[in-house]
């Protein structure tokens, strides 16, 4: 299994909902370690991706002409994210 820096060092799970649109990035990483995939539906499509960890919340805005990224570094708009990780990941396919 490939590793990928510290975070698979540390044995932090990375988990990607992704849309199958995207399969290629699923492709590229479902080897590394530590990294987990599911797929949400067509609806789903959006120009952002966002990381969660600790009490930050990075949204991403993923647009060709102006890509921006807001931090958000508070504990409970953290938790609310991650529950709404989790409703989505629940609800999405494993491969």
């Amino acid at each position: 299994m490939v590793k990928y820096g510290v975070r698979a060092e540390k044995r932090i799970i990375h988990k990607h909902l992704i849309n199958r649109k995207y399969k290629s990035l699923y492709q590229q990483r479902k080897n590394l370690a530590h990294t987990q995939f599911r797929f949400l539906s067509a609806e789903l499509e959006m120009p952002t991706s966002m990381e969660i960890y600790e009490n930050k919340v990075i949204i991403m805005i993923l647009l060709q002409e102006s890509p921006m990224a807001i931090m958000i570094d508070n504990k409970a708009v953290a938790a609310s994210f991650k529950k709404y990780f989790y409703v989505l990941w629940k609800n999405a396919q494993k491969k």
